[in-house]
């Protein structure tokens, strides 16, 4: 296997780790009802969270599923909303990682490659017979 598509299935699979949960400020209905997360997680005020997978908003009511059920909640009872995001820092951080770890396996594996570069035929001192493939005419 190559080791880009290595390092671009590492970069896919990472994505995951880059999203970071934030506590919503505004009020959880206009939130809801004006960025539709694919999730989020209500904390009522008794202080039970409840994950809700598609929430959405009809008038004061957050309607979607939890655990395989449907879930009904009024706005009222909800005493924060968290929900995932994506994160750039954490993301920049993975990035630059990943492509130290890419260029790092890329240079390891060439170690052994012995690809020789062209000299000059006018730069060579006497005495000194290189291969001849590595000898450039058309300098």
């Amino acid at each position: 296997m190559r080791p880009s598509a290595v390092l671009f299935g590492l970069l896919v699979g990472a994505q995951g780790a880059c999203m970071q949960t934030h506590s919503v400020r505004e009020r959880p209905v206009d939130y809801i009802a004006t960025h539709s997360p694919p999730s989020a997680t209500f904390t009522l005020n008794e202080g039970s969270p409840v994950v809700v997978s598609l929430p959405r908003v009809i008038a004061d009511t957050i309607f979607g599923w939890s655990k395989g059920q449907e879930v009904t909640i009024a706005a009222q009872n909800v005493k924060e909303v968290r929900v995932k995001k994506f994160s750039v820092v954490r993301n920049a951080l993975i990035a630059g990682v990943a492509l130290g770890a890419g260029t790092a396996v890329l240079i390891s594996t060439q170690k052994g490659n012995n690809t020789l570069a062209p000299i000059c035929a006018s730069t060579l001192s006497g005495g000194q017979e290189p291969d001849e493939r590595m000898i450039d005419t058309s300098c």
